[in-house]
């Protein structure tokens, strides 16, 4: 349930209305997490600072991932695939992966199940689907093969996996597959960010892959102005619905438009309810903002496949702003000073 590019970022800020720094170190780039990350430090960064910064990315890329990875430096660790690799069997795990696993898990308390991280049996056949068919129409054969393998898939709940506090160890049972691709990443910012702070940075941005975004203060000493993107054309706004005005908060966007396959004219994408294991289609953009990456992750994948009125109300059961782009229009909680929205097309 990898999120994905959905924000247009308007100033990211990589050149600053002030004199520049001549000893500013240039943005760190990271192709990491199944995309490139960037993060700007201003004019406290080093290149300490920098190094540290990708090892978390790296680290957690790692941690959270589903398939075969050699590396080095961690080959030493579990992580998520050597757990479904194991599957019926009690597997030891460091602190930070349990500690990860046990988030996701808290959060599909909160959410009803609406976040499951344990549907990767599901995932994977509808990412195979889509990487194969991407964006184009399947056939009516194919979609009934996807809705028969599905079918044999039954619901999988926090029942199937067992933590164990005191030894750390993970467990996964029956046909639940662990997947932590819906929170991996704005985890792995939201440690960055702390990392970060930690050091008394306090002029920063990071665009991971443009779905998790993070902002300390803007240099110039006003927000960062950052675009959220228009893909279907609706409004007066060269590409963006509305321009939202951010400084040390963390922005995440699902949207339906890239990953996805169609079928009957309906947009089959990667974001699937966990309850029948199809893509709903309330929305095709959802951008939350608030102040930990990793729990706007997971909640921005929850509540992409609830009804509106539902999703409005855990989020203000959070204190969270978010803005959701529908077919008829946006609907939003932000106020006029943190949000500016383009006029909509007749």
């Amino acid at each position: 349930m990898k999120k994905i590019l959905i924000i247009i970022v308007l100033m990211f800020s990589l050149i600053s209305c002030k004199i520049p720094n001549k000893n500013a170190l240039a943005p760190l780039t990271i192709n990491t997490m199944g995309t490139i990350i960037t993060v700007k430090l201003y004019d406290e960064g080093t290149k300490e600072h920098y190094n540290k910064i990708k090892e978390i990315y790296e680290y957690y890329d790692y941690l959270g991932s589903n398939i075969i990875r050699e590396t080095e430096r961690y080959n030493h660790l579990n992580n998520v695939y050597k757990i479904n690799l194991n599957k019926g069997n009690a597997l030891e795990v460091n602190d930070d992966l349990f500690n990860m696993i046990s988030l996701s898990l808290l959060i599909m308390e909160e959410t009803n199940g609406y976040f499951n991280p344990l549907i990767g049996e599901a995932v994977d056949i509808w990412k195979n689907v889509i990487e194969e068919y991407n964006r184009m129409t399947i056939s009516e054969e194919i979609y009934n093969e996807v809705v028969l393998s599905l079918n044999e898939i039954p619901r999988v709940t926090s029942d199937d996996i067992i933590l164990d506090n005191e030894n750390k160890t993970v467990k996964v049972l029956g046909r639940a597959k662990l997947d932590l691709g819906a929170v991996a990443k704005g985890y792995a910012t939201e440690e960055a960010v702390k990392y970060i702070k930690s050091k008394n940075i306090k002029t920063y941005n990071i665009n991971a892959g443009m779905s998790s975004l993070a902002y300390g203060i803007h240099p110039d000493k006003r927000p960062f102005n950052t675009g959220l993107n228009d893909p279907y054309n609706l409004f007066d706004g060269n590409g963006i619905y509305g321009i939202l005005k951010v400084q040390n908060k963390h922005v995440v966007t699902s949207g339906d438009y890239i990953q996805y396959v169609k079928y009957e004219d309906k947009i089959l994408h990667h974001i699937l309810n966990p309850f029948d294991y199809m893509p709903k289609n309330y929305y095709h953009t959802i951008t939350i903002l608030g102040d930990d990456g990793g729990l706007l992750d997971a909640y921005s994948t929850a509540i992409f496949n609830m009804p509106e009125e539902e999703a409005i109300n855990f989020l203000e059961s959070k204190g969270l702003k978010y803005s959701f782009y529908k077919a008829n229009g946006v609907s939003h909680n932000f106020s006029e000073e943190e949000f500016e929205l383009m006029k909509l097309r007749p």
